[in-house]
């Protein structure tokens, strides 16, 4: 048992529009700031309750004032049935939420990797990578109402993951390092259960027979290296028709980001975030700039890349940075 730990886990960027359900990237800015949530867990003092759960970050004041719908205590308490642990000692838990809630950007799936991280290494990583995952995905559906990977699995693992389940382990897709990725936040929350409801039930079948061949098309071209053919193929004819109606101005600003260099552009997970893939760092700048004055108004805009390593545990100097 370590006497304190802190992990930290990025945010990222759900379905990248042709893998609904099945794709996530991990990201990190260009400036090497941070860009996630952290927790930090260390014995309570002597005297305190068995579980002292504290909330700091920009964006603490959102989350919920009972700790027991805290992603946090929904995490501990599914890890120690999993392990049989009945009683527990004396601990205090800190959250430092970084990413705002209902944004498209992982937010909750960032804090449930950073809170499972930490649990696991603070009892002595009894639990390897798959059955991480696999709480991780627990608490994820508890919150969204189904399971599913795309933001569980790249904040984790780190790069593009491509995961549907745990019946086969997750796939790492290759990421271009000339591919940075804009992300345009709104100031608004669209909650993962509200963008699930405006999905119609079922698609035409010649609806779906274009977007798995979009799908593979993307991850063809990245094999292949023909990134032309990948960023040709990033679309969305599942939930982007639908889910567009709750972001304002998303129609046309991705409009001007394709008219304007932009190799491809979308929804980040269930918005109202949109992202941009763009390969050229000076029409990133631009784009970023005409983004923020557009789209994001008093959200914010961020230059990224993939982030390649994830979920990591964090000491000294790092912790002094973030």
């Amino acid at each position: 048992m370590n006497d304190k730990v802190t992990c930290y886990a990025p945010a990222s960027v759900g379905n990248l529009s042709v893998g609904f359900d099945l794709l996530g990237l991990a990201i990190e800015p260009i400036d090497g700031s941070y860009f996630g949530d952290r927790v930090t867990i260390c014995a309570a003092e002597k005297g305190a309750q068995a579980l002292q759960l504290s909330f700091d970050g920009q964006y603490a004041s959102a989350l919920p004032s009972d700790p027991a719908e805290n992603v946090v205590t929904r995490s501990l308490d599914l890890f120690r049935t999993q392990l049989g642990i009945s009683s527990l000692t004396r601990l205090s838990i800190q959250l430092t939420k970084s990413l705002p809630i209902g944004s498209g950007l992982g937010s909750s799936a960032s804090s449930i990797v950073a809170a499972l991280a930490a649990i696991n290494r603070w009892f002595g990583d009894p639990l390897d990578k798959r059955g991480l995952l696999e709480l991780m995905s627990k608490v994820e559906s508890s919150i969204s109402g189904e399971k599913h990977f795309d933001n569980i699995a790249p904040s984790y693992l780190g790069g593009l993951v491509l995961c549907d389940s745990l019946d086969a382990p997750p796939q790492f897709l290759s990421w271009p390092d000339s591919w940075q990725i804009i992300v345009a936040y709104q100031n608004t929350q669209v909650k993962t259960k509200d963008a699930r409801s405006v999905l119609p039930d079922s698609y035409p079948r010649n609806v779906l027979v274009k977007q798995a061949a979009s799908l593979a098309r993307f991850v063809h071209g990245l094999n292949s290296g023909d990134l032309e053919l990948a960023a040709r193929n990033i679309v969305d004819l599942v939930a982007e028709p639908y889910r567009e109606q709750l972001l304002p101005g998303f129609e046309q600003a991705k409009r001007h980001v394709l008219h304007h260099g932009g190799l491809a552009a979308g929804i980040s997970g269930s918005g109202p975030t949109m992202f941009a893939i763009v390969d050229n760092a000076e029409k990133a700048n631009e784009l970023a700039y005409w983004l923020k004055e557009n789209y994001a108004g008093d959200g914010f805009v961020k230059l990224c890349k993939a982030d390649r390593t994830g979920a990591r545990q964090l000491t000294g100097v790092e912790l002094e940075v973030h």
